[in-house]
């Protein structure tokens, strides 16, 4: 039997490259829920009182990157990135406890979306259409083993 050989770090370049086009994604399909479901959501907690569909609604990939795939950003980006996640966060945590009533929530919605919606404009730029880009394939020389 063969020897397993150890998985190869991608470069960094390369890296920062995947990181950067699944923030965008990422971003970008948050940013989407929100302008089409934010007003359906209210009015399901209004009716069912169920704070599930916020939760699914702010749904993202950010809190489970790691300390590697964000140190292999740029500086600039990683504050503009930590940034656009913070404002989700902050959303989230007030959909998740919040007492407030329907009518004050749907305006305090609107309010957190003003602050995402400025960061992910900030997002955007850095980024560019980094979240469009192919990533190039990674070559691979390898032997069969038998």
């Amino acid at each position: 039997m063969a020897a397993r050989r150890a998985k190869k770090k991608p470069p960094p370049n390369l890296l920062a490259r995947r990181v950067r086009h699944v923030v965008g994604l990422d971003a970008a399909l948050v940013m989407a829920r929100l302008e089409q479901r934010a007003d359906q959501v209210v009015g399901l907690f209004s009716r069912l009182r169920d704070r599930g569909p916020f939760l699914a609604l702010t749904h993202s990939l950010g809190p489970t990157l790691g300390f590697t795939e964000l140190a292999a950003l740029e500086p600039e980006l990683q504050l503009v990135v930590l940034t656009f996640y913070e404002a989700l966060a902050r959303l989230r945590w007030y959909l998740s406890y919040t007492e407030d009533m329907p009518g004050q929530l749907s305006g305090n919605l609107v309010r957190h979306r003003r602050f995402l919606a400025a960061a992910y404009a900030k997002l955007h730029a850095q980024l560019g259409d980094a979240a469009h880009d192919d990533v190039e394939p990674e070559i691979v020389d390898a032997e069969p083993v038998e």
